[in-house]
This record gives structure tokens, sequence and C-alpha cells, in this order.
């Protein structure tokens, strides 16, 4: 990942009674020829804690997906997480969906989405 990080969001979970800490932050640098990679290599991270204080882990991915990820919050409701995500991948003939909003759930607070 690059050294930008955009847009932290943070939910408290009850159930394991530990923060979750997203952001977006990209592992691509845009280019004169190409700045739209730069958007589309966004990725969500995450870390967990319970106090806000000690971080016992590294920053994971909250998803595996090879899709530009940014303004993600998580919400849960009726026992099921769900993510709300901007797509930042840029419209293509082979992504027509891109610059979109998406909703994924989980079972769980980590997913899989």
């Amino acid at each position: 990942a690059l050294q930008r990080i955009g847009a932290p969001k943070l939910f408290y979970d009850t159930d394991s009674q530990q923060y979750l800490m997203t952001w977006h932050t990209p592992h691509k640098e845009g280019t004169k020829e190409d700045p739209e990679r730069y958007w589309a290599s966004q990725r969500t991270l995450y870390v967990l804690s319970k106090d806000l204080l000690n971080f016992p882990k590294q920053p994971q991915r909250l998803f595996d997906w090879d899709m530009g990820t940014i303004d993600v919050f998580i919400r849960k409701i009726d026992g099921q997480y769900f993510a709300v995500i901007k797509d930042e991948t840029y419209p293509t003939l082979y992504w027509p969906t891109g610059k979109t909003i998406r909703i994924s759930k989980a079972p769980s607070l980590l997913g899989p989405y």
C-alpha cells in the first residue's frame, strides 16, 4: 500500500466488544497515461481494537476482491453484517458497473463479504 490513508470509519461491534476501524489506501500510483489506475488500486484495510489504544494485529484487507473500494462503512442489522461500499473502479467494457455504491452482507464482522 502507498502511504496514503483516506476516509477512516469506525464501527463498534457489541457482540465481539471490539472496534473495527476501516480506511482505504491505493496500491499503485497514477500516471499521465493512466490516472485511473490509482483509483482502481484502492483497497479497504481494517484493524480491530478493544479500546482504540491497542491494535494487536497489523492492518489487513477487509475484502479479497480485485475491485477498487473506498468509503466503506459497516452496520449490523438482524444478525447480519452489511458493508456499504463505493466501487471506485472506472466503468469499462469489462467492468460496466464501476463507480457505483454496493452493499454486501456477511454472517460475521470480518466476513467473508
